[in-house]
């Protein structure tokens, strides 16, 4: 009898510590499960960020590139013409006319690029409010400067509008600024460039990107799997990016 309760005693514990050894495996699963889980979605926090950041740095770069175009552009200063005398005829009145409408027209486009920082200046102290409480500095400036390129583009004259397209208009060195920028900041990030994109979305610039998580091994059970977790994120508004991107999108970013 004694020999049969040690028995069953045994047998007992056995089957305990066997339940006890499959309670830790399963644990440990799991645990490992929520830490993989844990860590796809600290790495895609770190994506979004990562994207945030390039979309921001690439159109800040742009509207430096623009800036630096129009404040080293020179544009010669008219000469105003010279009315005729009381005795002259008709005909040389009206050519006075025109030569007056004509130096009007460069006068302007002269005005504007002769005082674009101080426009810039005027724009930007003239942004207060509760709208702009939180605005750094820098994104004051950068909107200033759209808005100051924009109202040129919408309502100044042809020839200043002609003269901005032809600065502007599908400039390689603008695009290819804005490009360089958020592929940078992607690695800055500790991003990875594979099927990373660049796209324009309603006048955003819109960047997609990933940062690399790794899962964590047990066993057999489980093995390491490294995955990009990719993520997307626009920049701020630039009224007149279209004029500007003519570069086929979305750009594949790994290419370039």
């Amino acid at each position: 009898m004694r020999e049969k309760l040690g028995h069953l005693f045994r047998d007992e514990r056995g089957n305990i510590a066997l339940f006890v050894l499959g309670m830790l495996g399963i644990m440990m699963v799991l645990f490992i499960l929520v830490m993989n889980l844990g860590s796809v979605l600290a790495t895609k926090e770190r994506s979004g960020t990562t994207t945030s950041q390039a979309s921001l740095a690439a159109t800040s770069t742009l509207y430096e590139e623009v800036r630096t175009i129009i404040t080293n552009y020179s544009y010669p200063e008219p000469t105003p013409p010279t009315p005729p005398d009381s005795e002259a005829d008709e005909s040389a009145w009206d050519a006075y006319e025109e030569a007056k409408e004509e130096y009007e027209k460069k006068l302007e486009v002269y005005e504007f690029f002769f005082y674009f920082d101080d426009s810039l200046e005027s724009k930007k102290s003239g942004m207060t409010g509760i709208w702009y409480n939180n605005w750094s500095d820098n994104e004051l400036e950068l909107e200033a400067l759209d808005k100051v390129i924009h109202e040129a583009l919408d309502s100044g004259g042809e020839l200043l509008q002609e003269k901005l397209e032809e600065l502007l208009y599908g400039n390689g060195a603008i695009q290819n600024a804005a490009i360089e920028m958020a592929i940078d900041t992607i690695y800055q990030n500790g991003g990875v460039i594979e099927g990373a994109e660049l796209d324009i979305e309603d006048n955003r610039i819109v960047i997609k990107a990933a940062n690399e998580v790794t899962s964590t091994s047990y066993d057999e059970i489980m093995v390491d799997i490294t995955e990009n977790v990719y993520q997307e994120s626009a920049g701020p508004v630039v009224d007149f990016l279209n004029l500007i991107w003519t570069k086929p999108t979305p750009v594949n970013l790994e290419y370039e």
